[in-house]
């Protein structure tokens, strides 16, 4: 009876460990190389795996994804563009222009991201930044540029690049060199703290602007068709070019889209790519992914990375996984101070779900509403100074300024102007003359977002002021209710007087996704969506149709991937002398 015991329970337990494989919860069971990394869905921006993902490190050559987007997005490919000096000095890898020579952007764009030429970025950097420059500047011949000038070009694309990161939500990552070449600015705050800065990123904002350049951006197309192309050739100046695609993973694995490498001493081996499989796009980022004798490690990563994505994560549909709102919990507000039929009697606005405009495929819907920002950060602004600047040492330039902020550059400054706070800044550069194999770059060493614009948040942001009137309102609770249907999500209206929460009662508001509304998500099987709503407890006349006076949000993981708005259906008036004569003439003159 014993034994027969022991075979039950060793039986038991043997059923257990085969089942173990199959229960993996955030890839904890992943064992990578990278220091970092991160899986992201590409549509939702949603982290389905990260180790190490918010840690800020260098990003050497990946940093040319911006690069690239930012130059199609500035440039017609068949622009010509004519080489400074300073861009034909860069260290390798490098397509060895020489100055005064004219290229075609197209052309030296494939040299940027097949080959990760670093003279080749420069070129391109400069060839867009010096539109921003004062008109002295923009007139002259690039290939006369002095190298302080070139500098200047160059910090002016850097403002962009930056720019563009804030707009994407990316708080942890800044740029200073469009090749990922290593380089340090130091800021002087108003308050007289010193800040220094490096050439950096994260994992998960690797990502993010890896989702922009495929998914959202309008040259989407252009950039694939460059970084796919397994290889390139094209004559100029009387010399002929060929350049090879180093991405070895878009031979790897059955959808892979596009990626950049990256190396340099510092960074180690870097790496950012994307998947496209069964209409689920994937995308991870590595940053040191081992150093030299471990060049295989990031390959190792990324397959290992997309595999668990594509056999773990597959797209649910919000409404047809049965989670929709139930608008019947829906009531009337009341409105103080508002007209009403009968004197005496208390004025109401009816309410409902502001209907969305949905796109095709599993992306996107837009509220009707005008409440969501649709591109984060557009209110950020990038301008081009012209006052002088203070410099030590050698060089001398005009200033090349984002937001107004003054700066002083040290004798060998790279000339990278930035908004701070309106601070003025000291900057150093270096690894100009530093070789690496593939670009480079360093890491913030202050601390994190110190002197940042804070993020925007991309799709129906979350304000100060909405946190706070969430806060007071309270979230209403999840209930699973049982029907004919299946299991549904139903809302119970959370008895707390007012709405107000109980002191020690509070909980952490969700955070909301990055990107713009979602119809559904990538989840994996053991994964539930859970569905709140907060609406206003009363309101003031005069009401508005069309007022957005509540939220409902879809939830997973604790984040907000769609949300809708609650919003007022007719006007209500508030009482004013017209509306008080009518009622008293009716109630006690009229027969």
């Amino acid at each position: 009876m014993k034994m027969r015991m022991k075979k039950i329970i060793w039986g038991f337990f043997c059923a257990l460990l085969l089942l173990l494989p199959q229960v993996r919860v955030q890839g904890a069971d992943l064992e990578l190389y990278a220091t970092a990394a991160v899986l992201l869905d590409a549509d939702s921006g949603r982290v389905l795996f990260g180790k190490n993902e918010e840690t800020i490190l260098a990003m050497a050559s990946t940093t040319k994804i911006m690069t690239c987007i930012l130059v199609l997005e500035n440039t017609s490919p068949e622009d010509i563009l004519t080489v400074s000096s300073y861009a034909a000095g860069m260290p390798k890898v490098k397509l060895y222009i020489e100055k005064g020579e004219q290229y075609r952007v197209r052309d030296l764009l494939h040299s940027l991201m097949l080959e990760s030429h670093n003279d080749s970025a420069v070129a391109l950097a400069e060839y867009v930044g010096k539109r921003f420059l004062p008109q002295e500047l923009r007139d002259k011949d690039t290939s006369e540029f002095s190298a302080e000038e070139s500098k200047q070009a160059m910090a002016a694309f850097a403002a962009l690049m930056n720019k563009k990161a804030v707009e994407l939500g990316c708080e942890n990552t800044w740029f200073i060199t469009p090749n990922g070449l290593d380089a340090t600015e130091t800021f002087a705050m108003e308050d007289g703290t010193i800040i220094q800065k490096e050439h950096c990123t994260t994992a998960k904002e690797l990502a993010r602007i890896m989702a922009y350049c495929i998914k959202e951006s309008p040259c989407a197309g252009d950039f694939l068709e460059i970084t796919r192309a397994p290889g390139y050739s094209f004559s100029a100046n009387g010399r002929s070019y060929s350049c090879v695609n180093h991405n070895a993973f878009l031979n790897m694995m059955s959808g892979a889209l596009t990626g950049k490498t990256g190396f340099t001493n510092k960074a180690g081996y870097c790496y950012v790519g994307a998947l496209e499989r069964d209409g689920r796009t994937f995308i991870v980022a590595l940053l040191a992914c081992g150093w030299p004798n471990n060049k295989g490690y990031k390959w190792s990563d990324t397959k290992k990375l997309m595999q668990y994505g594509i056999d773990n994560y597959f797209y649910r549909s919000f409404s047809q996984e049965g989670v929709c709102f139930d608008e019947s919990l829906l009531k009337s507000i009341p409105v103080q101070n508002g007209q009403t039929d009968i004197l005496g009697g208390t004025a109401y606005a009816n309410v409902r779900v502001a209907k969305t405009e949905t796109g095709t495929g599993q992306g996107t819907a837009r509220s009707e509403m005008t409440g969501y920002s649709e591109t984060p950060g557009e209110d950020t602004k990038v301008s081009v100074g012209e006052k002088d600047k203070t410099t030590s040492g050698e060089g001398e330039g005009r200033e090349v300024s984002v937001g107004g902020s003054d700066r002083i550059t040290s004798a060998e400054g790279e000339g990278r102007e930035a908004s701070v706070g309106g601070s003025a800044r000291i900057t150093s550069a270096e690894g100009e003359g530093r070789e690496a194999s593939v670009g480079g770059s360093d890491r913030i060493t202050s601390a994190e977002g110190e002197g940042r614009e804070a993020s925007v948040g991309g799709s129906a942001p979350i304000t100060s002021g909405e946190r706070e009137a969430q806060k007071a309102s309270g979230r209403i609770p999840v209930r699973k209710q049982q029907d004919s249907s299946g299991v549904r999500e139903n809302l119970t209206q959370k008895e707390t007087g007012g709405g107000e929460e109980k002191e020690g009662s509070e909980k952490k508001l969700p955070a909301v996704s990055y990107i713009r509304q979602a119809e559904g998500l990538l989840m994996r099987e053991d994964e539930e969506v859970r569905v709140e709503y907060t609406m206003a407890d009363s309101l003031q006349a005069p009401v508005k149709s069309g007022m957005q006076v509540g939220n409902i949000d879809y939830i997973v993981d604790n984040t907000v991937y769609k949300r809708e708005a609650i919003v007022i259906t007719e006007d209500v008036a508030a009482i004013d002398m017209e509306w008080c004569m009518r009622q008293v003439f009716g109630r006690f003159l009229m027969p």
